[in-house]
């Protein structure tokens, strides 16, 4: 089976740990690293899914889901989908990321790694 092989189970042994000491630190009242984590949980959700799918070069997915990640993290679509084409080149990645990209901001729903995105208006 694909998805039991060492390089798969490392990969999403490393997005585990990741994403749970980023949940505890940001629990715990820690604000920092939070960009950094959100990319690098990109890059290992993409290349796990990149070898799950049997691709021999997972660049394209690991790009598409760090821009995933940040695009939806920080409320930010186009700036990455931006990002992408700027790194990738081509379409195929741009189109790629543009639907990683939406579905990550639905699963995001209105929340933000920012506390700046989400400040009610009243407050100001």
């Amino acid at each position: 089976s694909v998805t039991s092989t060492p390089a798969i189970l490392l990969l999403l042994a490393a997005l585990l740990i990741r994403v749970s000491s980023v949940l505890l630190c940001v629990a715990a009242g820690g604000g920092g690293g939070v960009f950094t984590s959100m990319a690098v949980n990109g890059i290992l959700l993409g290349t796990v899914v990149a070898g799950i799918l049997g691709l021999e070069n997972p660049t394209l997915l690991a790009l598409a889901g760090a821009c995933a990640f940040l695009g939806a993290g920080y409320r930010l679509p186009l700036a990455t989908a931006g990002l992408l084409a700027e790194i990738s080149g081509s379409a195929m990645p741009i189109a790629l990321g543009i639907v990683a990209i939406g579905i990550a901001m639905v699963c995001m729903g209105s929340t933000s790694a920012s506390a700046t995105q989400t400040d009610d208006a009243r407050s100001v």
